[in-house]
Parts: structure tokens; sequence; C-alpha cells
């Protein structure tokens, strides 16, 4: 099995000291953090948007340190990312977030791409209106539409920082259904989920459990 994501002895800031860690395409990990900061901290290495202070990490194929800019693009294009207060643009309705980077990258959604974000709200609850603003979501709706937004653009990793958290236990069991069934639809996607506390999830639910939490 291949690696969709290596850390190669990386060191950052205060996240990381020497790091190496190899998740296998497909896999569903769970990795353990300290601050909900972090989370994000690590979604932008992974995406290339911050570079570590030494080391490598390669993700699908690509190496964020060494890659030009439009490798760079392609590559975010293949990762989705739920952040922790959904990451939505303020003054966009909840359906023009949903389908801004589709249409930004790569062109206006099709009926089957606006039927399955109508889909994967209803699976999630969402019963606010389409033309709502951010500022009218709980958290869990907003991670609702970051999440939704991410889907439609089929990636092949998932990236959940702290998405599980501080929402209720309906919220959580519905949400992990959901992503558990979206995992499951591409063989070779690859979930990663950020927690700052095992409480929110069930780690033996994952084919990895990595904590960094300092002992």
């Amino acid at each position: 099995m291949s690696a969709a994501l290596l850390f190669d002895n990386v060191s950052h800031s205060n996240l990381l000291c020497r790091f190496t860690c190899k998740f296998e395409t497909g896999t569903r990990s769970l990795v353990l953090i300290a601050r909900e900061e972090d989370s994000h901290q690590f979604a932008q290495l992974i995406t290339g948007m911050i570079q570590p202070d030494s080391g490598s990490i390669n993700v699908l194929g690509f190496s964020t340190t060494d890659a030009a800019s439009e490798s760079l693009m392609d590559l975010r294009l293949k990762v989705g990312i739920v952040p922790f207060s959904g990451g939505l643009v303020s003054n966009l309705k909840v359906w023009e977030n949903i389908f801004l980077p589709m249409t930004y990258h790569i062109g206006e959604p099709t009926v089957q791409d606006q039927e399955s974000a109508r889909n994967y709200l209803e699976e999630l609850g969402y019963k606010g209106k389409r033309m709502a603003l951010p500022a009218h979501l709980s958290l869990f709706e907003k991670r609702v539409v970051a999440f939704t937004r991410a889907a439609v653009m089929k990636p092949e990793m998932m990236l959940y920082c702290n998405s599980l958290e501080k929402i209720s236990t309906t919220e959580q069991n519905m949400f992990l259904t959901v992503m558990n069934r979206f995992h499951a639809e591409l063989e070779e996607r690859t979930s990663i989920v950020f927690a700052s506390t095992a409480d929110a999830v069930d780690i033996h639910g994952f084919d990895n459990v990595i904590s960094l939490l300092r002992r």
C-alpha cells in the first residue's frame, strides 16, 4: 500500500519536532493534538500554504517543499478540509459558499453536483435556508456547509480539523456516519481526523491513532 501522506523528519514551530509518520492510502487516521489551532497548522502544512522549518512533506505524490505553485494548486484541489469554524466566506450565502471552489477552479456546478450538495445537507440535518449567510448558522451548520463544499469536489484526501468537538452527541454521530460513508465511496480516499480529546470520537473506529499530546 502506498503512502498518501508522508512526514519525513519534519520540524515546525512548536507543533512538530523531527516528526516522521506515514498515512497509507485509503486509511482513516485519528491524530490527537493539543489545540484546535494545531489542526489548522497541519492543514496548512499538508496543502503547502506554509512550509516546515525543516524536513519534507509528500502529499498524494507531491512534495510540498519542492512543488511549483501550479503543482500546489493541483494538490489543493485533491484535498478537502473541514475547518473547526467552517472557514466560510462571510458575505456569501450557504449555496454560494458550497460551490465557490468548484466555480472558481472547474466551472459552474452541474445538476448532479447540485443534487449531491442537497443530499449532503439533508443527510446532515441542515434545516436552514440555502440563501442564509454564515453569521446566522450554528457551529455545526457551518461545518456541515464546509463538509458539503469539500465533498462535492470529490477529493482524494479529507482533513477534519477538530470537526467533532463542541457539538452535541447527536450531531457527532450524524457527522461520523456521513464522514464514514463518504470515505468508503472511493477506495483510495484517505481521511484524517484531528482531535484534541479522544472523548469526541471512538478511537477503535480508526485504522491508525497518532498522539502528539505531550506527556
